[in-house]
C-alpha cells in the first residue's frame, strides 16, 4: 500500500474498529513520504452506519424483485452509459513484483460483475453467496459482490463469523437449516483446508442445495475437484482465469461439463484448459519474441503459444501514479497461453514461471499437472533453484493429502513422472514436503517465498 500510494499527494485511509492498529502504520510510514497533515484517518466504524429494520430490508427487495436485470441488453447497449472515470484502487496480488494499484473504472466493474449474471456462473435473486470466504478487498471478490448486488441476490455471513476465512464457519454456513448457502467463492487452499478439515463429515453428508462453486487465483488439483464433485453433486465448478488489470475474470469453463473433444489425440504444448472469454471481453495472443502489440506480434493459430492480451473497457485506466492507458490499448499480460481449434484458451505459465535447466526450457505448469494427478498429492509448486551443472534444476514443494497411502518420496515421484510420459530433463529432482504453501491474501503461492527459504528445509537431492 505505502509503495502504492507514495506518489499521491493527499491520501484519506477509511478504516474499520477491527483495522485500527494497521491505518496507524500505514499513515506512519506514508508520513515519511508525503506531509503528515495531508495523511488523514477517519473512522468507519459501526456508529456510521445506519441499521436496516427487517420490515425496511423486505420492502427494499420487493420493490427490487419487480425490476427484471437483463445482463445481456446492459452489456450491449449499457456501456456508452457508464462512467469510465476511476471508481476503486485495487491492489495486484505482488507475486512476482511489489503490489501496484490498478486503478478501475465504474464501467469495468459493471460489465465484469455483469459477465457473471450469465452463464455458465448465473447469479441470480436466488443466489445466497457466503460473504466470509471472498475478500472483497480483491478484484473477484469486489467483482462477487457487484454481481449478487446486481441481481438482488444475498450475502450470507456466518452467525460465528471470524475475519478472514474459517473452514469450521464455511461448513457451518453450508449446513445451516433455515438459511444455508448455495453459492462458494474460493480459491484452491480453500478447498484444501475445507478436505482436510471436513473429510470426515463429507464422507456422511454431501450438499446438494449448493449449485454454484467460482474458484480463482489458480486451477484446482484432480483430488480438489474430485473432493468438491462428491460432496457438492449439484454443483458447477466454474474455474476463472484473471487479472486485476481486466477488473475480473478473462474466461470461464466449467469443469463438470464433459471435454469438447479428446486431447490426449492432439499434440499441443502443456497448457490448462481456462475456457472461453464472456462476450464483451476481447482476447489476443502476441508473439514474445517481438516487442509491442502490433499486427506482425499477433498469433492466430490454434496450439502457438504466445502472450495473453485484452483490451476493451473492462482493461484498467492505468496504474496508480503511472501515465493513463488509452482506451483502446491493448494490455498485454506475464502470462503465456494458446487456444485450441474450438476457441479455448489455455495457460501455460508465467514468463516468470519457466525453468531453464540443461538449455532446456520446462513449464512449471506442466510438471505441476503431472504431480496433481498423484492421489497423495493434494497442492504442489513447482520452480526453478540454481544448480552449478545445469543452471537450473527443478524443484518441487508438495502438500499431502489427509490420508496419504504412502510415505511420497523423490523416488516415487520420478517414477510417477516416467509412467505419465513427462520427460527426464523434467522430473523434480529436489522435493520437500510442507503442511501448507505460502500464499498471499488472495490464495495465490508466492514462489519466491519458496525459493528463498528451500535451502533451509530438509529436501531430497539426485
Amino acid at each position: 500500500m505505502v509503495a502504492a500510494l507514495q506518489p499521491a499527494e493527499s491520501i484519506l485511509i477509511v478504516y474499520g474498529l477491527e483495522w485500527q492498529y494497521i491505518a496507524e502504520s500505514v499513515r506512519e510510514k506514508l508520513s515519511k513520504r508525503v506531509e503528515a497533515k495531508k495523511v488523514s484517518l477517519p473512522l468507519f466504524g459501526k456508529a456510521a452506519l445506519t441499521p436496516i429494520s427487517r420490515q425496511q430490508n423486505m420492502a427494499r427487495r420487493n420493490h427490487h424483485s419487480e425490476m427484471k436485470f437483463d445482463p445481456n441488453l446492459f452489456l450491449e447497449s449499457g456501456v456508452e452509459n457508464l462512467s469510465a472515470h476511476d471508481a476503486v484502487l485495487v491492489f495486484t496480488s505482488g507475486t512476482t513484483s511489489i503490489a501496484k494499484g490498478v486503478r478501475l473504472s465504474h464501467r469495468a466493474l459493471l460489465m465484469q460483475a455483469a459477465a457473471k449474471i450469465t452463464p455458465p456462473c448465473d447469479y441470480s435473486s436466488t443466489t445466497r453467496m457466503l460473504a466470509t470466504t471472498v475478500p472483497f478487498f480483491h478484484v473477484g471478490g469486489l467483482s462477487s459482490l457487484l454481481a449478487v448486488w446486481m441481481t438482488d441476490g444475498a450475502l450470507v455471513e456466518s452467525s460465528t463469523a471470524s475475519n478472514g476465512f474459517s473452514p469450521s464457519n464455511v461448513w457451518d454456513s453450508i449446513s445451516h437449516k433455515a438459511f444455508p448457502i448455495n453459492t462458494l467463492v474460493v480459491v484452491p487452499a480453500m478447498v484444501h483446508s475445507l478436505h482436510q478439515t471436513g473429510h470426515h463429515r463429507s464422507r456422511i453428508n454431501c450438499f446438494p442445495h449448493v449449485d454454484l462453486i467460482l474458484v480463482g487465483g489458480q486451477s484446482l488439483s484432480m483430488s480438489q475437484q474430485t473432493f468438491l464433485s462428491k460432496t457438492f453433486p449439484a454443483a458447477r465448478i466454474v474455474q476463472t482465469f484473471a487479472c486485476t488489470e481486466a477488473a475480473s475474470s478473462l474466461t470461464f469453463l466449467d469443469v463438470t461439463e464433459p471435454p469438447e473433444f479428446d486431447t490426449t489425440k492432439v499434440i499441443h504444448p502443456p497448457g490448462v484448459c481456462v475456457g472461453r472469454p464472456p462476450g464483451h471481453v476481447r482476447l489476443q495472443l502476441f508473439s514474445a519474441s517481438q516487442e509491442g502489440a502490433t499486427e506482425a506480434s499477433k498469433i492466430n493459430s490454434p496450439y502457438q503459444v504466445g502472450l495473453i492480451g485484452t483490451r476493451g473497457p473492462h482493461v484498467m485506466n492505468g496504474y496508480w501514479g503511472k501515465e493513463a492507458r488509452q482506451p483502446d490499448e491493448w494490455y498485454i499480460t506475464s502470462d503465456f497461453g494458446y487456444w485450441d481449434k474450438l476457441g479455448q484458451l489455455y495457460f501455460c505459465g508465467r514468463q516468470t514461471d519457466t525453468i531453464r535447466t540443461g538449455g532446456e526450457t520446462v513449464w512449471a505448469t506442466e510438471v505441476e499437472q503431472i504431480l496433481q494427478r498423484h492421489s497423495d498429492v493434494a497442492e504442489v509448486a513447482v520452480f526453478g533453484l540454481p544448480d552449478e551443472l545445469f543452471g537450473e534444476t527443478v524443484a518441487c514443494a508438495i502438500v499431502l493429502n489427509p490420508i496419504p497411502k504412502a510415505n511420497l518420496t523423490l523416488h516415487e515421484l520420478k517414477r510417477w513422472c516416467s509412467d505419465e510420459g513427462l520427460a527426464r530433463y523434467k522430473h523434480p529432482r529436489r522435493l520437500v514436503i510442507l503442511s501448507s504453501l505460502p500464499r498471499n491474501t488472495s490464495g495465490k503461492i508466492l514462489k519466491h517465498q519458496l525459493k528463498e527459504s528451500f535451502a533451509e528445509m530438509p529436501h531430497s537431492r539426485l
